[in-house]
């Protein structure tokens, strides 16, 4: 746990007891509220707790707004451009049981390019050659967040990951020459590139509809509640029949979900072989963002979930039952 960051924007008062009884490392601060909470927590413990400060750089890395974080106007960190980051840093090094040891951002989701990372990086340098300067204090770590981007259509593009990084280095050696700046150790979150295209999602089909001159509609066991992200953010999807991959794809539909809701839909304008009962539908590209996002919306069991590997599967979540539904009802 001491390698572990603690984030969110509202940590509890439970949440910071728990996160400093089980030795969690770091506590990414996001607002002075939270860094006084932290404080006494601490001094309760007569310990120092390391924590990183969150900051909005200020930059549209242009996603979708609800997966946009690192503009001014924004619930998550303290912002550079209005001053309040730097009095923020003078308000913690103030602090008697708080190690500040640098700085965390995170901009977005879904970036495909590496200009936004560069031009996070820079403020974000500058801002530490600005405390260096106005407060003598000297970052030990920058950490800029996650947000490259997954391939969940073939239309997307291809990232070089590794690539993507020495680019966002190289930037990174030049302006902390230029600052007379020792770079500090420089940490990202890399989340979903990672674990995004090692998962899929089966479902069972349950109808076709077909309304002439409209549409026709695939529905399927899950929806909204086992994969939000459409529904909240249209997110694009790969979507095939698995046990019908080589027929004709000669249907075009859109694949709704079984919830009492208008919105529950996984994708719209898909081809697909003619749907039929009890066929499986695979959305691709769901190993992050997914069940973690999942909920119990209008009061349906979570899926099972499975791993595959050398063609074995092992069971590693269970299919939660009704029972489990009502255990806490009292």
């Amino acid at each position: 746990m001491e390698k572990a960051y603690f984030h969110g924007n509202n940590k509890t008062d439970a949440d910071i007891a728990y996160a400093m009884d089980v030795g969690v490392g770091y506590f990414v601060c996001d607002n002075e509220e939270e860094l006084l909470a932290i404080e006494r927590e601490a001094e309760k413990r007569g310990k120092t707790q390391k924590i990183l400060i969150r900051l909005t750089p200020g930059i549209d890395p242009h996603t979708h707004k609800a997966i946009s974080t690192g503009s001014v106007d924004s619930k998550f960190g303290v912002a550079i451009e209005t001053g309040q980051a730097m009095a923020f840093v003078r308000t913690v090094l103030a602090q008697k049981h708080i190690d500040l040891f640098g700085f965390h951002c995170h901009i977005g989701s879904q970036i495909f390019e590496t200009e936004p990372f560069t031009d996070a990086a820079a403020i974000m340098l500058r801002f530490i050659a600005d405390a260096r300067d106005t407060l003598g204090y000297i970052a030990k770590e920058l950490n800029l967040g996650g947000g490259m981007g997954v391939r969940y259509l073939e239309s997307h593009p291809a990232i070089d990951y590794a690539e993507n990084i020495a680019k966002i280095a190289a930037k990174m050696k030049e302006l902390c020459a230029t600052l007379s700046l020792d770079m500090p150790a420089i940490r990202m979150e890399p989340g979903r590139s990672i674990v995004a295209d090692a998962g899929l999602t089966l479902y069972t089909v349950g109808t076709l509809k077909t309304i002439p001159g409209f549409r026709n509609y695939v529905s399927i066991d899950g929806g909204m509640p086992d994969n939000p992200r459409y529904a909240l953010y249209q997110s694009p999807y790969s979507i095939l029949l698995a046990n019908r991959m080589h027929d004709a794809k000669d249907t075009v539909c859109t694949v709704a979900g079984r919830c009492c809701e208008s919105g529950d839909l996984i994708q719209e304008g898909v081809p697909l072989p003619k749907p039929a009962r009890n066929d499986t539908l695979a959305v691709l590209t769901t190993g992050a963002y997914n069940y973690a996002m999942a909920s119990n919306y209008n009061r349906l069991p979570r899926p099972a979930m499975l791993m595959l590997r050398d063609g074995q599967a092992k069971q590693i979540l269970r299919r939660e039952s009704f029972e489990d539904l009502l255990r806490n009802e009292l």
